[in-house]
């Protein structure tokens, strides 16, 4: 991202694209590694295999982008 586009970006915007990348390196270190990644969703905790993290991070990011 060019630093004039992160001088245009709300606070907001700024907090979505840094959990973004958060999202991208825990997944990638769970693969590496072969553990899941545990999750707080609807109350409860909840445990994610690593191979089905590719799938729920294209699902969430897509939700994201219909709000």
């Amino acid at each position: 991202m060019t630093e004039k586009r992160i001088a245009d970006m709300s606070l907001g915007e700024k907090a979505d694209a840094a959990f973004r990348r958060a999202m991208k390196k825990v997944i990638q270190r769970a693969k590496d590694t072969g553990t899941p990644v545990i999750v707080w969703e609807d109350g409860a905790i909840k445990e994610i295999p690593c191979d089905q993290l590719d799938a729920l991070a294209a699902e969430r990011l897509s939700e994201e982008d219909s709000d």
